[in-house]
């Protein structure tokens, strides 16, 4: 499961309306150092990674750790066959010294006999703290968990693979990535001496708990799977999933000075790319609150609660007027705050009541700033159900939303786990002994946002590297698949992030591609979104856009 470390839902102030379940904990810890991240201009690069902070060290030695494996196999994929071959296993992650501080865990798919000069796909989900399981096998590997009822369902076991016919090997290569600390990633065992029989300190694990550190290693595992693979000069394509699109677009900032590499692409799915634009963690951000109305418009036109002039309308129609209704009427109402007049307050409750269902006296109660969760828990009361946030479509019984029991964790929680695991020991046929951490609750409460610079404050974001990158490579184009049923990272969140960087006018039109999908946070649970988004990324690979 991608856990959004800008959990919704769970500010201090909501305390009277939201249970506050024991689970939630971690992710309220997580809220404070949201309410601190900063942004820095720039990145250190090229010097290794630099120790920050006193965490102590969970390391390993190599040899410790899963060993490589290595398996030839073939796949049906848009009605062609194809040999391929999948490779796991270990690259160490080098300081400025050559000394290796962590080891990053991958699975590769390579098409056998390709040119060198194929794409190469580097694909990674968020949190931060999650692996790279979820887009690996329920999305774009040749063999995958594929949904089931739309995406609406959990998959009742046994739980195992199947061919996807909507991977996308047949135009591009695939290194799906698991950040320091996630997956079998893990720190080295520090040597004990340095040149010369000179003490040596070791890197301490907060050195890649935090954006600019995790920027470096992922960028530092991209130069390394090149020269160990021989793909120097492959077009080279990053993909991220929520947190993973602020680390895509981080990275192409980067990677030219870093490492010599200019990416041809980048895909960004339901991105995070600003905090500002999701987090609604203080009182006075109220951003949040409007990117999310389209969504729960969505969301009450689907399980149809909608009524008045709205409810006949079709969704794309109700979420083109959420949309407008948003911009022109509820934020500068919302920045008003206290001023806000009292007659035209009570107008605005009765509009956003009937944008999103939801009663004008609970509306009111939560001063017209509903947060996802409880909108998730308001929706469908009176049936004693609520809806994920992730995917506002997926319903679970229950009064009041909680992250344990969020419909999409079911969905993409044990059929994925299970099924991974199966593909390393029957496929891959690799047995390691010690536990594959899909999600690390440790790295969700311990992130550094702050960029490398604590003098600065507000909400981190990497748009002034991504920026940089369509500066300098006017050839680079970015992918955006955004799902119109999330309320944690929800379409306008990303598209009101992209339009405000600093690029030449017209550029931002020229090389970038959005697409909604039916479905949420993870649309590729369903089926047919899946295939759809393969499609369009297939098409835009190869340079049709």
């Amino acid at each position: 499961m991608v856990t959004p470390s800008y959990i919704t839902g769970l500010s201090p102030r909501l305390k009277g309306g939201v249970p506050m379940h024991s689970e939630s904990k971690p992710f309220l810890a997580l809220l404070v150092l949201l309410l601190c991240a900063v942004v820095a201009p720039s990145l250190a690069s090229g010097e290794g990674i630099k120790p920050s902070g006193t965490a102590a060290v969970k390391a390993t030695a190599k040899e410790d750790c899963p060993e490589k494996g290595e398996k030839k196999l073939t796949a049906a994929i848009d009605g062609k066959n194809m040999a391929y071959t999948v490779k796991t296993g270990l690259t160490p992650i080098l300081d400025k010294d050559a000394g290796e501080t962590a080891y990053i865990f991958s699975a590769s798919y390579i098409l056998d006999g390709g040119p060198r000069e194929r794409p190469v796909m580097f694909l990674f989900n968020g949190g931060p703290g999650s692996s790279s399981a979820f887009l690996q096998v329920c999305a774009f590997a040749p063999m995958t968990v594929p949904g089931i009822n739309h995406g609406l369902e959990m998959a009742a076991p046994p739980y195992k693979l199947q061919a996807n016919p909507h991977s996308l090997l047949d135009v591009a290569d695939m290194v799906f990535i698991d950040p320091v600390g996630t997956g079998y990633s893990r720190m080295a065992k520090p040597d004990k001496e340095g040149k010369e029989g000179e003490k040596k300190e070791p890197v301490k694990m907060d050195a890649y708990l935090g954006v600019q550190g995790d920027l470096e290693s992922m960028v530092e595992f991209v130069r390394m799977w090149l020269t160990e693979n021989d793909r120097w000069g492959a077009e080279i394509y990053l993909a991220g999933e929520s947190y993973g699109g602020l680390r895509a677009a981080g990275m192409a900032g980067i990677m030219g000075q870093q490492i010599g590499v200019a990416p041809s692409g980048i895909v960004l799915i339901s991105p995070a790319l600003s905090y500002q634009d999701t987090t609604s963690g203080l009182d006075n951000n109220v951003t949040p609150f409007v990117n999310r109305i389209p969504s729960m418009a969505a969301a009450a036109q689907y399980h149809k609660r909608l009524g008045g002039a709205l409810k006949n309308l079709s969704r794309d129609e109700v979420v083109e007027r959420a949309v407008r209704w948003a911009a022109e009427r509820f934020e500068p109402a919302l920045r008003k705050g206290n001023r806000l007049e009292r007659g035209e307050r009570e107008t605005l409750l009765r509009e956003l009541s009937e944008f999103t269902g939801i009663p004008v006296r609970e509306l009111d109660a939560q001063d017209m700033r509903m947060e996802a969760s409880e909108f998730s828990a308001q929706l469908l009361r009176d049936e004693k159900k609520f809806v994920s946030i992730y995917d506002a479509r997926v319903t679970a019984p229950g009064s009041a939303w909680s992250m344990d029991e969020d419909p999409m964790s079911n969905i993409v929680g044990e059929p994925c786990r299970t099924a991974f695991m199966r593909f390393l020991t029957e496929t891959v046929g690799i047995r390691p002994k010690r536990p594959y951490l899909f999600t690390s609750f440790e790295i969700i409460q311990t992130w550094d946002f702050t960029l490398g610079n604590k003098g600065r404050e507000g909400f981190v974001s990497t748009n002034v590297f991504l920026a940089k990158a369509m500066r300098r490579l006017p050839f680079m184009r970015v992918y955006l698949a955004m799902g119109r049923f999330d309320l944690v990272t929800p379409p306008e969140s990303a598209l009101s992030s992209l339009s405000r960087m600093d690029v030449p006018e017209g550029l931002l039109e020229r090389n970038l591609t959005s697409r909604y999908y039916e479905g949420g946070h993870m649309m590729y649970t369903n089926p047919e979104a899946l295939k759809a988004l393969s499609n369009d990324l297939r098409v835009w690979i190869s340079g049709k856009k």
